[in-house]
């Protein structure tokens, strides 16, 4: 918008030149430079984080999932006794996953604490299991191969009970949060 006042219209009118009256009111006052940069800079860390942010769920899970496969691969460990440890770890994560546990006891005396919906004979098994867990933990001595084979099969008659009476939502907990199951 091209304004002119009385006065200098006139003159200017005749020069031919525009002019615009400016008032204190309308003249802009510059922002600092350091601004501008600090605008730059949040609005470049706010593009990172949209496009980084959606894939930050899928590597967690990635080195959640990673970190069981290597648990899983102790199972086939040359030492029995470590795999014992670790079969009967992942036990326990069941357990204490679906709410099944025994709380602070040792896990010598869960068996009596175990939930009528698993299988017919399972706290025997788990008591034997944990004596297995007791002993590859405390004593110096090699396993036989049986005891890995029995920790095997109590997980895996761990894994089929509490997975068939399993919610839709505590099946997602377990497969991708716990990384439990595969």
């Amino acid at each position: 918008i091209h304004s002119r006042s009385m006065e200098n219209g006139n003159r200017e009118a005749e020069t031919e030149r525009e002019f615009r009256l400016v008032t204190v009111e309308e003249e802009q006052i510059s922002m600092p430079h350091w601004v501008n940069w600090m605008k730059t800079i949040l609005m470049f860390a706010a593009t990172v984080a949209l496009i980084f942010f959606p894939f930050v769920p899928f590597l967690w899970m990635n080195a959640r999932r990673r970190k069981a496969q290597e648990i899983r691969k102790t199972f086939s460990s040359d030492q029995v006794g470590e795999a014992v440890q670790a079969v009967f770890r992942q036990v326990i994560a069941w357990l204490e996953a679906t709410g099944h546990s025994a709380g602070n006891l040792l896990y010598r005396n869960w068996a009596g604490q175990l939930p009528d919906n698993l299988p017919e004979g399972y706290p025997d098994r788990f008591a034997r299991c944990a004596a297995d867990f007791e002993e590859a933990v405390y004593s110096g001595h090699e396993l036989p191969e049986e005891k890995r084979q029995d920790a095997l099969a109590l997980l895996a008659e761990t894994e089929a009970a509490l997975w068939k009476d399993a919610s839709g939502r505590q099946r997602f907990f377990l497969k991708y949060w716990m990384c439990l199951h595969e």
